[in-house]
């Protein structure tokens, strides 16, 4: 029993002795600080991804390029602005991913682009803070959006209607297309009418459907409406940014089969909408039409009137030249 007790006590004592250079060794590890004065000779900063979008978060990790010094703490500072809105800052605490490594995600932000300016300040194990603005000033990106690339409707979004004229009861399509390809977030086709009695029905909307998988074009149709209708549509429209743009207001007259016309109208007075006229596009052609092509037609139709006139009296004059002998021969018939 006594022998097995200082068989015990001399196996403790060895074990001690062995572990006492790993427990040093250990210590030593974790007592060792950077190893020169600036972020960069210490430290491999990444940002990931390196052209990021308005949907893409933003990772960035720091790494030790010296595997014996060990990263106790790092710390994000951010400076957001966006294209549209209001500057902010905000700062957050990096995840260990392993002694010498931590990383840190951030965003995306809801904003139609942005730019973000960035920096790190890291702890070693002695706690002496290396900040990234020694080396790499603030990092910097801009934010590409995927909104809205305009400031008007017109410069983002094109209308189409079609037919251009619209005959009684005749359905009217109307399909919207992104100029930039921008995904559309939604989209209402509003319209008033005036019916042939001068009523007025305001407020009339429905939704837009999407034609293709992008959403970057959609349609709608406005109902057919009988002969003497007048009607102004317009179009709202915003991206996923919840961007609100409102288009023009287009016209058009719902006309019989007899009145179908190519002619765009206009109101008469914005207040009264019971009297609609041709827009000046059409009324100037008309008047250059009628100045040029009136003499035009008069004097056509009278030197017409002309060559019939001297063709008529031509053959006049041969058939007197004609009929002379003839009546000779007759007298000479006579006299014999």
């Amino acid at each position: 029993m006594k022998t097995l007790s200082i068989a015990f006590i001399t196996w403790l004592v060895v074990l001690g002795a062995l572990s006492l250079p790993l427990n040093q060794s250990s210590n030593a590890q974790q007592t060792i600080g950077w190893q020169y004065e600036t972020f960069g000779e210490n430290l491999e900063m990444t940002i990931t991804p390196e052209i990021p979008t308005t949907e893409d978060p933003i990772m960035v990790e720091v790494v030790s390029i010296f595997p014996d010094v060990y990263v106790q703490v790092a710390n994000f500072y951010a400076r957001v602005t966006p294209n549209n809105g209001h500057e902010f800052q905000f700062q957050t605490i990096f995840q260990r991913w392993n002694n010498s490594a931590m990383r840190v995600s951030v965003g995306p932000f809801p904003y139609n682009g942005y730019t973000i300016s960035m920096y790190v300040i890291a702890y070693d194990w002695l706690n002496i803070p290396m900040d990234s603005r020694d080396t790499f000033n603030y990092i910097e990106f801009e934010v590409g959006g995927s909104g809205w690339k305009h400031d008007t409707f017109d410069a983002n979004v094109e209308v189409e209607y079609s037919p251009m004229t619209v005959n009684a009861t005749e359905e009217v399509t109307v399909t919207i297309s992104s100029k930039d390809n921008i995904t559309f977030g939604g989209a209402n086709l509003w319209w008033t009418y005036e019916t042939p009695e001068g009523d007025l029905i305001e407020g009339v909307g429905e939704n837009f459907t999407k034609v293709n998988p992008e959403v970057t074009v959609m349609k709608q149709t406005i109902p057919g409406y009988p002969p003497g209708t007048n009607l102004t549509f317009w179009v709202v429209a915003w991206d996923t940014y919840n961007e609100v743009m409102v288009s023009k207001e287009y016209n058009y007259s719902v006309l019989g089969l007899v009145q179908y016309t190519d002619f765009p109208f206009i109101y008469t007075d914005d207040d009264d909408r019971s009297e609609w006229e041709p827009d000046f596009s059409i009324l100037a052609p008309m008047v250059i039409l009628c100045a040029v092509g009136v003499p035009l037609y008069l004097y056509l139709y009278v030197l017409t009137r002309k060559r019939e006139g001297r063709r008529e009296t031509l053959v006049m004059s041969n058939d007197s030249q004609a009929a002379a002998p003839e009546e000779k021969e007759e007298g000479d018939e006579d006299g014999d």
